[in-house]
């Protein structure tokens, strides 16, 4: 199975409770860059239709960023080093 890799990302506004969120892939590996494409989505809270997506989005980037995500471990950029 190849490597794959994927980010979550996902903004806040000032106020802390109107919420963006934006999800999306990163090839970087180069299998990846030449059989796949780049896909991000972008949801916004005042938008009614997609609302309850934006939180739930923004729980998992905060699991994510608390290294709360099963089978996943957050490791620092200072610890990341180059895997062959």
């Amino acid at each position: 199975m190849a490597k794959k890799s994927c980010q979550a990302r996902f903004c806040r506004s000032d106020d802390n409770t109107h919420h963006n969120s934006i999800t999306g892939s990163a090839n970087e590996i180069a299998s990846d860059l030449l059989d796949n494409f780049e896909c991000v989505d972008v949801f916004c809270y005042w938008d009614e239709g997609v609302r309850e997506r934006t939180l739930s989005t923004a729980e998992n980037f905060r699991r994510l960023w608390e290294n709360e995500t099963p089978m996943l471990e957050l490791l620092q950029i200072s610890n990341i080093g180059v895997i062959n």
